[in-house]
C-alpha cells in the first residue's frame, strides 16, 4: 500500500508501507522479508 507523487513528468517519489511474509514448511518457522515504511524515487530518461 503506497501513494506515488510525480513531480515532474520524468520524476516521481513513492512512499508507503509494505508487509511480505513467507509461510514455512515442516518445521521451518515463518519468515517475515520486509515490515516497515519505504520511501522510494524514480527518474525516467525519456527518448529524443
Amino acid at each position: 500500500m503506497g501513494i506515488k507523487y510525480e513531480v515532474i513528468k520524468p520524476l516521481a517519489i513513492n512512499f508507503g508501507y509494505r508487509f511480505i511474509k513467507l509461510q514455512g514448511k515442516s518445521q521451518h518457522p515463518n519468515n517475515t522479508i520486509a515490515d516497515g515504511f519505504y520511501l522510494g524515487c524514480r527518474r525516467q530518461f525519456l527518448a529524443a
